[in-house]
């Protein structure tokens, strides 16, 4: 999927869920390993929310920022070499 070219200039929101398990990975370090590929998506506007689904913690807040840059680019769509 990340190697697919429509999504260049395309918002992209990673939920990382579980983030209620004493184990679980933290989002600094996610943002550590996703910067490069996302770099390599070419991802005008990314995030990277700690999410519990099971608590509701970030879930909120991930869904808010998905809707927001979402009625941005349905405004201002990136321009793309396949789509007019």
């Amino acid at each position: 999927m990340v190697n697919n070219s429509l999504l260049e200039g395309i918002p992209v929101a990673i939920c990382a869920n579980k983030q209620d398990l004493p184990n679980a990975m933290d989002t600094v370090t996610l943002k550590e390993h996703f910067n490069r590929v996302l770099e390599h998506v070419g991802a005008n506007a990314a995030q990277i929310f700690g999410v519990s689904a099971l608590k509701g913690a970030g879930v909120s807040e991930a869904f808010a920022w998905t809707c927001s840059h979402a009625t941005k680019n349905a405004v201002n769509r990136p321009a793309h070499k396949y789509c007019p």
